[in-house]
């Protein structure tokens, strides 16, 4: 779980675009990863694999979870934590919606690319290994979602993906639902 938490997170967020939905997802397709293990033909087909199990589970989780308040709809007392002041919890809010709304923008395959380098820190390498694609493919992907993006918009999703750390007992809880 561990190993892979950021890189399940990282397509889930693609299909969610809201942090805590996408952690829900990936936690239920890391649960069916483990529980379909004796699925998997070749272990080390493991990473496209796993990819695979999350591509088709986070659809499947907005569908029997359509609970979901649009951003623009939600209270703001709902989007932010109690700690910072109103301002920083109205500014990180617009700050995540904006950055969500532009990875929306993106194609499917470019924004798994730039979750999975920014947020899991992956190599270009082991983000062709986990999406079973080419290096070359990979960095295509990340150079044309760059450039979708432009710099100011990088800036932030780079921000945005990198404080947002799956919390320590997320393995814990992965563990306990199986």
């Amino acid at each position: 779980v561990k190993r892979y938490q950021y890189r399940v997170l990282g397509i889930c967020l693609g299909y969610t675009r809201d942090f805590d939905a996408a952690e829900d997802a990936a936690q239920e397709a890391l649960v069916s990863a483990f529980l379909g293990l004796a699925n998997l033909k070749d272990p080390r087909a493991f990473g496209p694999w796993l990819r695979q199990m999350a591509v088709n589970g986070a659809p499947m989780w907005i569908r029997r979870n359509r609970r979901q308040v649009p951003l623009d709809e939600a209270d703001e007392a709902d989007l932010a934590s109690p700690a910072p002041s109103p301002e920083a919890r109205a500014a990180q809010s617009d700050a995540q919606r904006e950055v969500l709304g532009a990875m929306g923008r993106l194609t499917e395959p470019q924004q798994q690319a730039l979750t999975l380098f920014y947020l899991e820190e992956m190599s270009i390498r082991e983000i062709a290994r986990f999406l079973d694609v080419s290096e070359q493919a990979v960095n295509q992907r990340l150079y044309r979602a760059r450039q979708c993006l432009k710099e100011e918009m990088l800036e932030m999703v780079k921000e945005t993906l990198s404080n947002h750390r799956m919390p320590p007992d997320f393995t814990e809880h992965v563990v306990c639902e199986i």
